[in-house]
């Protein structure tokens, strides 16, 4: 099961994994940024046309996932390649988080 709200998607995780324990096999419950680099092609990347790229995470997903910023830009940095020589940075909360 994929899910795009944090919150939830880690109370669905939480409580499969309580309800069904080792019964649950290879069922998982994941966010966005964990199931894309398993779901993009190698050759994905596209041209970001020169725009800046900001990430804002979501509280309970920074707090509960604190890796999970740095797991978002490397999946932009996947998808899109930057366009021109400045500068551009994929920023959270203030932080610059290139890979």
């Amino acid at each position: 099961m994929v899910g795009v709200d944090p919150a939830l998607v880690l109370c669905y995780r939480d409580e499969y994994n309580q309800a069904l324990g080792d019964k649950r096999g290879d069922f998982r419950v994941m966010l966005v940024h964990e199931w894309l680099p398993q779901a993009l092609p190698e050759n994905a990347v596209q041209d970001n046309g020169g725009e800046a790229w900001y990430l804002f995470g979501h509280c309970t997903e920074v707090t509960a996932l604190p890796a999970a910023p740095k797991q978002w830009a490397r999946n932009f940095c996947a998808l899109w390649r930057e366009a021109g020589k400045r500068q551009r940075g994929l920023l959270w909360h203030g932080r610059n988080l290139r890979p």
